[in-house]
């Protein structure tokens, strides 16, 4: 790659999309080749990429900085971390759905964004794993934990396979 006043080619950079955990691989890219840029929206959720009245606003912000595609960027998703630990359950408790029916929900919205991001010319997009809950038991200073005085963000939630952290 080069840069001069003639002939100008910018450099690939990985744009890391999501909520707060993209503090943690903007902290992690230090180590890579490629830079980063990011682009943050506090309690941005997987379903609520389906919904352009959402609270945070994240799916118009995330369109607003993504598209049209940004030549050489490389989009990193990192959102689903609070949809696994709370979004979830509350949903299917709110609406007298299944599990699995939030679950897949949030899935499709997801992945409805990822082929937005396809169809506007990247050709490449990164999704990562929902991370664990990194909400504690008792956390009641987090605005997710506030949302819920039913305990969602407790991830005891009497299921052994769900131990408390």
């Amino acid at each position: 790659m080069f840069n001069n006043a003639e002939n100008s080619v910018e450099q690939p950079y990985w744009l890391v999309i999501g909520d707060s955990h993209v503090d943690a691989i903007v902290a992690g890219t230090k180590h890579l080749t490629l830079p980063c840029k990011s682009i943050l929206v506090g309690g941005a959720t997987a379903v609520g990429m389906r919904n352009p009245n959402s609270a945070t606003n994240a799916l118009s912000q995330f369109r607003d900085a993504v598209i049209p595609a940004r030549s050489n960027a490389i989009p990193v998703l990192q959102l689903g971390e609070v949809d696994c630990g709370f979004v979830i359950w509350y949903r299917a408790e709110k609406l007298g759905d299944s599990i699995e029916a939030q679950m897949l929900a949030s899935i499709k919205a997801y992945f409805g964004f990822v082929d937005e991001l396809l169809c506007a010319g990247y050709p490449t997009v990164v999704v990562t794993g929902a991370v664990i809950p990194t909400i504690r038991d008792g956390e009641l200073g987090v605005e997710v934990a506030k949302s819920s005085s039913r305990g969602y963000c407790d991830t005891g939630r009497a299921d052994p396979a769900h131990p408390r952290i």
